[in-house]
C-alpha cells in the first residue's frame, strides 16, 4: 500500500499507535447491530492509510454515555481501502464525561490555552477526575503498547497523558501535538495545575505545535514555572537528564480531497441548485464550530454594519452562516447559541427585503459534499475567529476554489494566517474595518483575485497534511 508524502518507509515496518480523546469512527446502532461510520475530520483523513499499512490502532472514546462497550477493540476497514486496524475503547462514566471532558478539558483548559481567562471555570473537583481519567488512558496504552510502536498523543484533553507512560514504562517512547495555540506566560499561570500539566507533555520525545509562537510560549512556562534548561535554538528541553524536542508543525488538509471533489458533478449539481435559489446576490460564507473563540457575534455585526453603511448592497448580499452544534451540555455555549439566535433575528428583521433576509443560519452538522459546494458558491469566505491554533476552514475554501473566482477574509489572530498571507487579514474585534474589507472584496478585480488564490493553492499542494506528518516524524530513527 503506497502512502502520499513519502510516508511509507516510516511506517512500514513500525505500528502507530493514535491516541485522542474521541475515536476516528462513530457507533452507529443498526437492526443488524453497531455500524462504526468513519468521521471526516483531517486528521482521521491523514492518519487512517497509515495505520493501515502500520495494522495500527487507535485508542480513544467513542464518544457514548451509555454501558461500556462489550468489546475492548474493533477491526476496521473500508471497502474501497487497503488492509485494516484497530479501535481501542476507553469507556468513560458519565461522572468522567462531565469533569474530565466538559468541564475541566473545555471550561478550563479550552479558554486557557486561547487566552480567553474571563471564560476560566477553576475546579479542584475537576482537576482531579481530569487527573484521573489520563492516567486511565495511559494505562490503556500500556496495555497495548510495544517498545517498537510509535505513540502519538494529541491534544489538550490528555496532556498528562506523556509522563504517566514514561514513568510506568521508560521503554515507550510517546509524542505529542497540540492542536490548539499555547497561552503565553503571564496568561497561563494562572491556572494552579500548571506544573503537572508541564510535566505531562514532557514526558513526549517531542512535542509539536502549529506555531512557532505557541513552541516559544511553552518553552517561556517551563523556564519560568519549572526551571527548566531551554535551547531555543534547537528546540530542545533538558529535564531530568533527558532532551525533549520542541517544534512547530503547522497542520494542513487533504488539498487534493477538497479540490477534487469541488469538480465532481454532484458538487457541480449543489452549486448550480443554490446558485439558482440565490440568482446573482453576492455570497459570504463563514463556516465555524459554535464556539466563542471563533468570533461569530463579532462577525455578524461586522455584515451588520456592511447593510447599515453601504446600503446599496442590501438584497445584493446573502450571508451563509454555517454553525456546528457544539458542547451543547456546557452554559457558555448555551448562552452564547441564545445570543447569535437573536443577533441573527434582529439583523433579518432590520433588513429583510422583498421577502429576501440578508443572513441564512444553518445550524446542523453538514456533509463534507455540502460544505465543498458551500466554498465554491461563496465569493467571499469571511473566516475571522477572536483565537484559533489553525483553522482548516480556511484552507479547504481555498482548495476548493477550483474557479479561483473567491476571496478570503481571515482573522489575523488565526494560525492560518501566517501561512495564507495573500488573504484579506483583519481585525476580527475591528468592526469597522472588517466591514471595510467586506467592500474591498466584493470590488475586487477578477485577475487580484486569481493572483492571491493561485499563490495560497499553491501552497497548500505543497504542504499538505501528508507533509504535515512526515515533517514531525522526520527525525524518527
Amino acid at each position: 500500500m503506497e502512502m502520499k508524502g513519502g510516508l511509507s518507509d516510516l511506517f512500514a515496518s513500525r505500528r502507530l499507535v493514535v491516541v485522542s480523546n474521541r475515536l476516528p469512527y462513530n457507533p452507529s446502532r443498526t437492526s443488524r447491530g453497531i455500524r462504526y461510520v468513519k468521521g471526516s475530520g483531517g486528521l482521521v483523513t491523514a492518519l487512517d492509510p497509515i495505520l493501515r499499512l502500520s495494522n495500527g490502532l487507535w485508542i480513544g472514546w467513542d464518544g457514548g454515555t451509555g454501558p461500556p462497550m462489550k468489546e475492548k477493540r474493533v477491526t476496521v476497514s473500508e471497502p474501497e481501502g487497503e488492509g485494516s486496524y484497530q479501535l481501542r475503547f476507553v469507556n468513560l462514566t458519565e461522572k468522567e464525561i462531565s469533569h474530565y471532558y466538559y468541564s475541566f478539558s473545555n471550561r478550563t483548559l479550552w479558554p486557557l490555552f486561547h487566552n480567553f481567562i474571563g471564560m476560566i471555570h477553576f475546579s479542584s473537583a475537576d482537576w482531579k477526575t481530569y487527573f484521573k481519567t489520563n492516567a486511565y488512558f495511559a494505562g490503556t496504552i500500556l496495555e497495548e503498547a510495544n517498545p517498537s510502536d510509535i505513540i502519538w498523543v494529541q491534544d489538550y484533553h490528555l496532556c498528562l497523558v506523556p509522563n504517566f507512560i514514561r514513568y510506568q514504562n521508560p521503554d515507550l517512547r510517546p509524542y505529542f501535538f497540540l492542536h490548539t495555540p499555547f497561552p503565553p506566560y503571564d496568561t497561563f499561570r494562572v491556572l494552579p495545575w500548571g506544573k503537572p500539566i508541564l510535566e505531562g507533555l514532557l514526558g513526549s520525545e517531542k512535542i509539536g505545535f502549529h506555531l512557532k509562537n505557541y513552541a516559544d510560549n511553552f518553552l517561556d512556562c517551563v523556564e519560568k514555572i519549572l526551571n527548566g534548561h531551554v535551547d531555543r535554538e534547537r528546540g530542545i528541553v533538558e529535564l531530568e537528564g533527558r532532551k525533549v524536542k520542541v517544534g512547530s508543525h503547522p497542520i494542513s488538509i487533504d488539498y487534493d480531497a477538497f479540490h477534487d471533489m469541488a469538480l465532481t458533478k454532484r458538487v457541480i449539481k449543489r452549486v448550480q441548485k443554490h446558485r439558482r435559489r440565490i440568482e446573482d446576490r453576492v455570497v459570504i460564507l463563514g463556516v465555524d464550530r459554535l464556539d466563542y473563540t471563533k468570533g461569530i457575534k463579532e462577525r455578524l455585526l461586522a455584515v451588520e454594519r456592511f447593510l447599515e453603511k453601504h446600503s446599496k448592497f442590501r438584497n445584493r448580499v446573502l450571508f451563509i452562516q454555517v454553525a456546528v452544534p457544539s458542547r451543547t451540555r456546557v452554559d457558555e455555549y448555551r448562552v452564547m447559541k441564545r445570543e447569535v439566535d437573536e443577533t441573527i433575528g434582529r439583523i433579518n428583521g432590520r433588513f429583510t427585503g422583498e421577502g429576501w433576509p440578508p443572513i441564512q443560519y444553518i445550524y446542523r452538522s453538514i456533509s463534507r459534499e455540502e460544505l465543498v459546494a458551500y466554498y465554491r458558491l461563496a465569493d467571499i469566505a469571511l473566516i475571522t475567529p477572536g483565537r484559533d491554533g489553525m483553522n482548516l476552514i480556511a484552507k479547504e475554501y481555498v482548495a476548493s476554489q477550483v474557479d479561483m473566482k473567491g476571496v478570503l477574509i481571515l482573522s489575523e489572530f488565526a494560525g492560518a494566517a501566517e501561512e495564507l498571507t495573500e488573504a484579506l487579514l483583519v481585525n476580527p474585534y475591528d468592526i469597522e474595518t472588517v466591514c471595510e474589507t467586506i467592500h474591498k472584496a466584493i470590488r475586487m478585480s477578477l485577475r487580484e483575485k486569481r493572483r492571491r488564490m493561485e499563490k495560497m493553492q499553491d501552497l497548500g499542494k505543497r504542504r499538505d497534511i501528508y507533509c504535515w506528518v512526515r515533517d514531525f516524524f522526520e527525525e524518527v530513527d
